[in-house]
């Protein structure tokens, strides 16, 4: 275990976090598995990375708890001190305009998109000799999303907390972000889809091997740090 890579996937038990997890096993690296309350579909997961002949264990916290999730990350390096990837992934997509959205709301969603990724960043710099971060982001933060206020303030919170970080954590620290578009399965169904199309250069949804593609090259560049990749047909522009 202690030979290879590992990885923290937050929010791997299902979609995009658990393609990520798959995809990083794929590559040879032990996954720390956290969820939130999907342990069924986490389970399940965890059971497709050992797959690739990798360890994977799960860690189930809260975050809207940040004294469990202050506890992750040394809980994380106990059982995978090779810890070098961190990707915080978990998020909550809560709807509803400014004037619509209670304080209630408004701190959950900052809990889990923007306080749980910054408590985990921090102890990830300082615990881990050298490493990475990816940030999952939303090609929202370009623009007003009032349909959905409480996620898309959080995610831009995150962008700014990217850029932050990256300086203060370098050379030790990488700190970059993915900012996906609308990355959907083939067998997804939107009916304003021809609407969104319209407003993508590239006149199609994309794929999570596109997301994946993006995940590859951040890996392996050394040299690449505080960057933003959108992986949005052109939409943020």
């Amino acid at each position: 275990m202690a030979s290879r890579n590992a990885a923290l996937v937050t929010g791997a038990a299902k979609r995009i976090g658990a393609e990520i997890a798959l995809h990083l096993a794929g590559r040879g690296y032990d996954i720390a598995l956290h969820y939130g309350i999907s342990e069924k579909q986490a389970l399940e997961t965890a059971e497709k990375v050992r797959g690739h002949g990798v360890s994977c264990e799960l860690f189930q916290t809260d975050f809207k708890d940040l004294e469990a999730t202050e506890k992750l990350l040394s809980q994380v390096k106990k059982t995978f001190p090779n810890l070098n990837l961190l990707v915080n992934n978990a998020a909550v997509f809560q709807s509803g305009r400014i004037s619509e959205t209670c304080a209630k709301k408004m701190v959950e969603t900052f809990q889990i998109n923007f306080i749980s990724p910054y408590l985990l960043m921090r102890e990830f710099h300082e615990t881990v000799k050298k490493g990475s971060i990816i940030n999952m982001l939303d090609e929202r933060i370009t623009r007003y999303d009032h349909t959905h206020s409480a996620y898309t303030l959080s995610k831009k919170a995150l962008r700014e907390l990217t850029y932050m970080a990256s300086r203060e954590f370098a050379p030790k620290t990488r700190v970059n972000a993915i900012a996906p578009g609308y990355v959907l399965p083939p067998t997804s169904e939107n009916p304003d889809m021809k609407k969104v199309l319209k407003q993508i250069p590239m006149g199609g949804t994309g794929e999570v091997k596109d997301v994946l593609s993006a995940f590859d090259y951040l890996i392996d560049s050394d040299y690449v740090t505080g960057q933003i990749m959108y992986v949005d047909g052109g939409r943020h522009v």
